[in-house]
């Protein structure tokens, strides 16, 4: 999840390297693309912690993500669907 979507993100990659999200995360992403000014593409974004927690019938993901510019955490919500685990949520707390 993290490389496409950071890749996404960043405006580096198209939407379709994002592979691990449900359709309706999808679709939010879609609607709603990231504007990315030159700056930020030349940045390389990479995961530099990441904690797991319980949380309900899927797992939440605590990611703290460095760019060489900031750093900054991500949290993630996974469940298991369609046979395989998928995210259905991520947010920025800042």
């Amino acid at each position: 999840m993290f490389v496409g979507y950071l890749a996404w993100l960043y405006g580096q990659a198209p939407l379709r390297a994002v592979r691990t999200a449900t359709s309706g995360l999808l679709a939010g992403f879609k609607a709603d693309p990231p504007r990315v000014p030159p700056t930020m593409q030349a940045l390389r974004p990479t995961v530099e912690t990441i904690a797991m927690q319980r949380r309900g019938r899927g797992w939440q993901a605590l990611a703290n993500i460095s760019d060489g510019h900031e750093t900054y955490e991500l949290v993630l919500t996974i469940a298991h669907a369609r046979g395989r685990w998928l995210v259905s949520t991520i947010s920025s707390p800042r």
